[in-house]
């Protein structure tokens, strides 16, 4: 491919219709493929922790007064649990008017300390209020975290000098940072759906049936449902009776998200499984609710997942999420086998999404489990595109876990990735606001703790070279890639050769979309 070629095929995708993003500068969602260049670092030596954690790594960079940190150890800890860590770990940030703001690992409270004219004070904050996030929620030896330090209760000043330590466990050393990068402008994605979408699947855990209770609560959480516009919807911990006002179906119907007075079909309880098209179920299986959606194109199983809460690695909870994982692996083999009876015969190639409220916060083996078995996790972001996260404690009180990452959608290869994202009302921006139908309020995702994930679903894209279900230029760079290493992946006509031809299939197959 010559240099004009990829002038051409750069123009056509750079005047193709896809959602642009501008992604901050590090992203919260548990990956570090961001983190190549930080603005400053420590290096510390293997072995020679005081206390559990073995630090081996300390990045820091910054984007405006927001502060990002990777911490990097030799094992993994659940950084969550303060029972497994014990007190007096934390991440300390020294601000320039001599306070300190201290994220105490483990003991799930940030404290912003001050001295006044009384003596030492101290304050609990909430971690919302310093727009805190750290990823991975589960056991891990790397972690990144985000907090805004200009945020009211803290107050630094763009072109301040801070400086991050870890204290507690290993090296007190400290690097010192200056907030001196332009602060980041978001682009909020489309919420829409985008081209060679087959079908929408939404999960929202409604908090002890929020759906249904609480008028006040209901009206949020029904708002947002039908604003997803889903062709499916997964709640958890939501009851469903055959009862006028408890039953998810008669809700549905009454917000009618596609306004064409439909039908509505739901299978279980407190996990449920709701379509506009109609179900068969399968058996239920602790921890979970599955059902064959007939969609028009081909039949989806879907499970929504729900598996024991809170615990660390190895524990029983942990356990548990183990076993709920591998209880799905097992019931999705028996229906290829066709070993669910002669009604769940026909489905025995369906492809499946397992969607809900994970609770992983122990260990990650519950995803392997399910990675094993050819499920694939889709980490999915907020609008803005700035993290991954799906819960938070939003009552206004210290001393809850952090905000974290519970929800995942994790689905077999036959199914392609087309939009998807997190609901949270709170950070959406005006014209996404007052866009949906029906209007959403900023305060609707405080309906419950669980924010609501959006995932939309189409056959495999062909010209979709870097498997994230969108057609856009890094197609063109991996399909490059692939074609100059000899790859045979970039066979797009299946030839069993390299060359011309193979590039013009693939732009054939870019601008024809699903074809």
């Amino acid at each position: 491919m010559n240099r004009f070629d990829r002038i051409v095929a750069s123009f056509l995708l750079a005047s193709a219709s896809w959602a642009a993003e501008a992604q901050p500068r590090v992203v919260i969602d548990g990956e570090f493929s961001d983190w190549l260049d930080a603005d400053a670092s420590i290096v510390d030596p293997v072995g020679d922790a005081t206390g559990l954690f073995d630090l081996t790594r300390l990045d820091v960079t910054t984007a405006g007064t927001v502060v990002y940190v990777r911490l990097s150890f030799t094992e993994p800890y659940n950084i969550q649990a303060a029972d497994a860590i014990g007190s007096g770990v934390g991440l300390i940030f020294e601000l320039p008017d001599g306070g300190m703001l201290d994220l105490a690992l483990g003991d799930r409270d940030p404290t912003l300390v001050r001295s006044g004219e009384a003596g030492t004070e101290s304050e609990r904050l909430v971690w919302t209020q310093i727009d805190y996030a750290s990823l991975p929620t589960p056991a891990s030896t790397d972690y990144e975290i985000r907090v805004d330090l200009g945020a009211a209760p803290v107050g630094v000043d763009p072109g301040s000098s801070v400086s991050v330590r870890l204290t507690g466990s290993d090296t007190s050393e400290s690097v010192t940072v200056v907030l001196d990068v332009p602060a980041e402008t978001t682009a909020f994605r489309t919420p829409g759906r985008f081209a060679c979408t087959e079908f929408r699947v939404a999960s929202l855990n409604t908090l002890r049936g929020g759906l249904t209770g609480d008028p006040e609560v209901a009206q949020r959480l029904r708002r947002l449902v039908a604003a997803a516009r889903a062709d499916v919807y997964a709640f958890q911990e939501q009851v469903n009776i055959p009862v006028a006002g408890r039953n998810v179906g008669d809700v549905l119907e009454q917000l009618d998200p596609f306004g064409d007075g439909a039908a509505w079909y739901t299978h279980g309880s407190d996990d449920v499984v709701a379509s506009r098209y109609p179900l068969v179920p399968l058996p239920k299986i602790p921890e979970a609710n599955a059902a064959v959606v007939l969609l028009p194109g081909r039949p989806v199983v879907v499970y929504s997942f729900h598996p024991a809460c809170c615990g660390i690695a190895g524990d029983g909870q942990d356990q548990s999420r183990i076993m709920a994982s591998q209880g799905v692996v097992q019931q999705v083999a028996d229906l290829r086998a066709g070993e669910l009876g002669p009604d769940l015969e026909p489905y025995a190639d369906a492809a499946v999404v397992v969607i809900g409220d994970y609770n992983l916060v122990g260990s990650f083996e519950p995803l392997d489990v399910l990675a094993q078995a050819g499920f694939s996790d889709w980490p999915l972001l907020d609008l803005g595109g700035r993290d991954a996260i799906t819960w938070r404690f939003n009552d206004g009180r210290p001393g809850s876990f952090w905000p974290g990452r519970l929800d995942l959608v994790v689905h077999t290869d036959d199914l392609g990735r087309r939009n998807g994202f997190v609901i949270d009302t709170a950070r959406l921006d005006s014209d996404t606001i007052e866009s949906s139908t029906p209007a959403l309020m900023p305060a609707d995702s405080t309906g419950s703790d669980h924010l609501m994930l959006v995932a939309d679903f189409g056959t495999p894209l062909p010209a979709d070279q870097n498997g994230d279900g969108r057609l856009g230029p890094e197609d063109l760079d991996a399909w490059l890639a692939r074609y100059e290493a000899g790859d045979l992946r970039a066979d797009v006509n299946i030839d069993g050769k390299l060359d011309r031809s193979d590039y013009n299939a693939w732009l054939r197959l870019f601008t024809g979309g699903c074809e």
